[in-house]
């Protein structure tokens, strides 16, 4: 006959083994399950984020697609490559159009970048032009119409050389801007 304390015995050293082995074998297990969740819901989040960045990004996309046109008009008065012979290719179409002619050119600084806070480049350079008055004020204006962005930084004149002429000689600092 078996005592009646063995089968209590039995009962409490099988609970105390299923205890032990739970808390030796399936206790890290679902510390690692746990952890492994929590990877799991930051990189759920993290794509999230990302997916409402991208959406974000295609709605803006979209909406550029109505300016277009400013855009171009931005990206010809600020071009990306310095491009020396289309600035002087556009100063000699519309000197002649406003009636000066270009009596000298110094582009000497013109190979002398200098770069600002943001990334633009400024390109300086001087011309010499001969003209009457009226000629070079419409020239001005037809430099300042131009969607290429130039700058007059400085403007010194002189005289006709013959009395009673109305030829002056016109100097030109310029600055011109490339991104």
């Amino acid at each position: 006959m078996i005592p009646k304390y063995i089968p209590i015995i039995v009962v409490i050293l099988l609970l105390f083994v299923a205890a032990a082995g739970g808390y030796f074998f399936w206790w890290p297990k679902y510390q690692e399950f746990s952890l492994k969740k929590q990877e799991f819901e930051i990189k759920d989040e993290s794509i999230k984020q990302r997916e409402e960045y991208l959406a974000n990004l295609e709605n803006l996309s979209k909406k550029l697609l109505n300016y277009q046109e400013q855009i171009s008009k931005i990206e010809t008065a600020l071009p990306d490559q310095v491009s020396v012979a289309a600035i002087f290719k556009f100063l000699q179409k519309i000197s002649p159009e406003n009636g000066l002619l270009i009596k000298d050119t110094n582009i000497g600084e013109l190979y002398n970048l200098k770069k600002t806070e943001a990334g633009v480049q400024q390109m300086p350079f001087k011309m010499s032009f001969v003209g009457s008055y009226n000629s070079f004020k419409n020239f001005l204006s037809s430099v300042y119409q131009n969607s290429r962005l130039i700058d007059v930084e400085s403007i010194s004149f002189s005289s006709p050389k013959e009395e009673g002429g109305n030829l002056f000689t016109f100097e030109l600092t310029l600055q011109t801007y490339a991104y």
